[in-house]
């Protein structure tokens, strides 16, 4: 059972504890040795779609854009020093799976690639895990896991690129990238329908490390309208699931690694709940006063949170969905501090600059399928990069 608690239990900018749900962790050794195996880019290509009416200028700061296109990861430096290169090809689509530093100082960016197209959502399809330079140059196949789903996978690797976590729809599983050696944190479950049939529940998907290493946050279909969150101690311990009542929710870690943003937006309505992961407060942000109320017989919604390294919470919020977004600006104390103008196309957050200088944020085209990547910085507006994108999935410093 998971216990659900209602926003209007949570008073003024007050942590509430909830009973949280513990479910025991499985424990598991895998055999497969990583695979090494040449995947060699072709020379990266040159964005073809129209560039949105405003641009980048001012930026000066150090650090590159993720961003995938056309299956294929793509990369962009945010002070316009350079043009947006691909950095993988004739991927199936790739999935960005996070980034190291080198002991020589490069980045290796890891991702996620079919090795044989297939976009079913239950069906079986192998992908492979692959490591590649940030400068570009040969992709390093890593290893290959099955899943039987094209869309309930992902991963994410630690910092210091020697571990890594991926979901597969069976399980949620730790591998150690130099011995191969897997354990397995969790698995999904069977259970009997109506008309007889198994389907399986508690599927967990898109696995986050926590900054300091010690954790991992994933999200969990527990059922057709469920969506709860997990997090996970290393080594392995119980599991806590956390429900935060809507599907369709995300996570984001603060920069200690002692809370969780988590958002989520549904046919319901959108959420945004803090969450310590060792009191198991959490905090209804939305009814706590600290953002515009919620608006009554309207859907709300939340494109987004991120916090910078100085404690300051970005989050894309609107009272009404499918009106104009604002960015806000919360400090340490979660007071509104700044908020930019309302956007169509809205924004979503996707992460700070690490020099806590702006916000990134991405936005739908008007043609309905492509994204823009932008800067917003506190106090002015949002400038647009000169190029369109599938996805935009990272800020690396």
């Amino acid at each position: 059972m998971v216990t659900r608690l209602s926003s209007a239990a949570v008073p003024l900018a007050i942590a509430v504890m909830i009973t949280t749900v513990v479910l025991s962790a499985c424990g598991g050794d895998g055999d497969d040795q990583p695979v090494l195996a040449d995947v060699t880019p072709q020379p990266g290509r040159q964005p073809t779609h129209t560039p949105p009416p405003t641009l980048i200028t001012s930026t000066t700061t150090a650090a590159t854009l993720v961003f995938i296109r056309d299956d294929d990861l793509w990369v962009a430096p945010l002070d316009g020093s350079g043009k947006p290169r691909a950095i993988t090809s004739a991927s199936i689509g790739a999935r960005y799976a996070g980034y190291a530093l080198r002991p020589d100082g490069g980045i290796d960016l890891f991702y996620l690639s079919q090795l044989e197209e297939n976009r079913e959502l239950f069906d079986e399809v192998e992908f492979g895990v692959f490591r590649v330079g940030l400068e570009g140059g040969d992709s390093e196949e890593l290893f290959r896991f099955s899943s039987d789903s094209a869309h309930l996978v992902g991963a994410d690797v630690a910092a210091d690129g020697l571990r890594i976590v991926y979901a597969d729809v069976d399980a949620l599983i730790l591998r150690d990238l130099d011995s191969g050696e897997e354990t397995i944190l969790a698995r999904s479950r069977w259970i009997l329908a109506g008309d007889g049939s198994y389907i399986r529940t508690d599927m967990l998907t898109s696995p986050i490390w926590s900054p300091t290493g010690e954790r991992v946050y994933s999200s969990m279909f527990a059922g057709p309208d469920t969506v709860v969150s997990v997090i996970i101690d290393l080594p392995p311990r119980p599991i806590t699931v956390v429900d935060i009542r809507y599907p369709g929710h995300r996570g984001s870690w603060s920069p200690d690694g002692s809370q969780l943003c988590l958002t989520s937006g549904d046919i319901y309505d959108g959420g945004l709940t803090l969450y310590d992961v060792t009191t198991h407060d959490q905090i209804d942000v939305l009814a706590g006063g600290m953002l515009p109320d919620r608006i009554e017989g309207e859907k709300s919604s939340v494109a987004g949170c991120a916090w910078s390294e100085d404690g300051r919470l970005a989050v894309g919020y609107t009272p009404i969905e499918r009106e104009p977004h604002r960015v806000f600006i919360l400090d340490e104390q979660l007071a509104l501090v700044d908020q930019s103008e309302l956007y169509t196309p809205s924004p979503g957050v996707i992460d700070w600059l690490p020099d806590g200088s702006g916000v990134v944020v991405s936005r739908r085209n008007t043609d309905g399928e492509s994204f823009s990547a932008g800067i917003y910085r506190p106090g002015g507006g949002i400038e647009y990069l000169p190029f369109e994108a599938d996805r935009v999935v990272a800020v690396i410093p």
